[in-house]
């Protein structure tokens, strides 16, 4: 059913940042989501940017382990995964398909062809990279409880299909802005109001969609760019606030002051803030 081994993906994600970082073998839940279904690998790029690089080493020994065994259990079917199959998004589904909430699946709808106007890349290459900006930035005031969620929101507006179980992000998403920015948390009605099943998701209709269908069609990716927006304006907040209050310097020094405003931004474990 829908979820899939996604719920999963996201436990084992959530349970490894949000245990304390002296922890033993911090990082293998990444590294298990990674070999299990590559696209939460960009959680290692995340951690490398961040510069928690023994938890990004032990997610990646986990990942090429995993593989690993993989390859002496069934060595055929995995070198045709890793050199053939991971490379061929056609086998996934139709980039133009409704339930694609990826921005590649946005745009294949918008410009009614499953391959695109020239330049496309560039724009799925900006979201990647604005994406990864932004997570460090808000990681950086804020802590992972907003940042690893707007990570994993970035995977999957860059990804090339994101079909509408992906988004169980949606959850933590939901969870973080309750407690700390609840004023917002209405735009998370979208994944109760079955919008984007309210119009065809049958070929060739997609490719016909006038600009309201495609508009419809595209609500878990609009969805997604506000939450980055209300993440990076938090933070800002928190920056803001710091600098109001004079609170320089470095997490841990004795004569940085957090202001009121900074502590109410944090959450306790999956918030902590780092600079």
């Amino acid at each position: 059913g829908y979820g899939q081994i996604n719920v999963l993906l996201l436990a084992l994600v959530m349970w490894d940042f949000s245990r304390p970082e002296t922890a033993r073998y911090r990082g293998v839940g990444v590294g298990l989501a990674a070999a299990i279904k590559v696209t939460p690998g960009i959680f290692i790029v995340y951690l490398l940017l961040t510069r928690r690089f023994r938890m990004a080493l032990t997610a990646t020994v986990t990942f090429a382990l995993t593989v690993a065994l993989s390859a002496a259990i069934v060595p055929s079917s995995t070198w045709k995964f890793w050199t053939k199959l991971l490379w061929d998004s056609d086998r996934v589904g139709r980039l133009e398909d409704a339930a694609n909430q990826s921005i590649r699946g946005v745009l294949a709808r918008l410009q009614h062809g499953s391959h695109g106007a020239a330049g496309w890349e560039l724009i799925i290459v900006a979201a990647l990279i604005g994406g990864l900006v932004s997570a460090v930035y808000v990681y950086r005031r804020l802590g992972d409880g907003w940042a690893v969620p707007l990570c994993a929101v970035t995977g999957m507006l860059a990804a090339p299909i994101a079909w509408t179980h992906h988004w169980v992000w949606c959850v933590p998403i939901a969870a973080v802005l309750w407690s700390q920015r609840r004023a917002w948390l209405p735009v998370t009605v979208v994944f109760l109001s079955f919008a984007v099943w309210a119009v065809p998701h049958v070929a060739p209709d997609e490719l016909h969609f006038a600009l309201w269908q495609t508009a419809l069609s595209a609500w878990y990716v609009l969805f997604g760019i506000v939450f980055v927006a209300v993440a990076v304006t938090s933070a800002r907040r928190v920056s803001c606030a710091r600098t109001d209050h004079g609170d320089a310097g470095e997490p841990g020094d004795p004569r940085r002051r957090p202001s009121a405003a900074g502590a109410r931004e944090r959450s306790p474990r999956l918030g902590r803030a780092r600079r």
